[in-house]
């Protein structure tokens, strides 16, 4: 790998750490879960996701519902 190459990889947030800014991620191209520092997350795309998730469960939770 280059100095100036990019490092990023994709990971998913699990836990925070006692020691402060540390975060237990999980990386499944590695398939391990590592203690990073510098995270970025994404928060925007997680709030969608949520939310899109939300309204498909509750469409559904409507159609199983009895009707009186």
């Amino acid at each position: 790998m280059k100095k100036l190459e990019q490092t990023t990889e994709l990971g998913i947030f699990v836990a925070y750490i006692d020691t402060p800014h540390n975060y237990r991620m999980y990386l499944p191209s590695h398939r391990m879960t590592l203690v990073h520092r510098d995270v970025k997350f994404d928060e925007e795309k997680v709030m969608r996701c949520s939310l899109e998730r939300e309204l498909h469960l509750y469409a559904n939770e409507n159609l199983l519902a009895p009707k009186e």
